[in-house]
């Protein structure tokens, strides 16, 4: 019998950068990442920012048939957090997340960050007693629902299944 071969994850992750055509820019940012203390501001918010101008024209993602570049992603990511700060969303708040994945998803989660705000998921699988449980759980103060799970939030409410959420003090 053939002896079984461990890999750990750091063989695995140092494997796959040595292939990468991308070595010393994956270097460079784990060295400034080691190089960072408790007191460094740093946030989602602002590596989306400081990435819009360091790469402005290089791809961010890649979605389906769509192409975004960090400039794009960036300005993308701000509609979407202007758009929830004029409907009270700001640093602190909980808005529970209820959609499948998909670029949307993503936007709206690094707005969420942008402002401060705490994105609450929510699995998109979940139906009835058990989508009811993570609601009364996440006690959000926003609910952000995908179209495609409007059908399973409004069946709990047609259910007449009452929420048990408690005022924020």
């Amino acid at each position: 019998m053939a002896a079984t071969k461990t890999l750990s994850i750091l063989e695995l992750l140092l494997a796959m950068a040595i292939k990468s055509p991308r070595i010393a820019e994956i270097t460079a940012n784990a060295e400034a990442m080691a190089a960072l203390s408790n007191t460094d501001k740093l946030s989602i918010g602002s590596v989306l920012e400081q990435n819009a101008i360091t790469y402005k024209d290089k791809t961010a993602i890649l979605y389906e048939d769509s192409t975004y570049t960090h400039f794009e992603y960036n300005a993308l990511v701000n509609q979407y957090a202007n758009c929830f700060y004029e409907h009270g969303i700001r640093k602190g708040t909980v808005a529970v997340v209820f959609l499948e994945n998909r670029l949307e998803t993503l936007l709206l989660i690094s707005a969420l960050a942008k402002l401060g705000a705490v994105a609450s998921m929510i699995n998109a699988n979940q139906k009835g007693a058990v989508l009811k449980h993570s609601i009364e759980t996440d006690q959000g103060d926003y609910f952000i629902i995908g179209e495609e799970r409007i059908a399973d939030f409004e069946a709990i409410l047609s259910n007449n299944l009452t929420f048990k959420i408690s005022p924020k003090g």
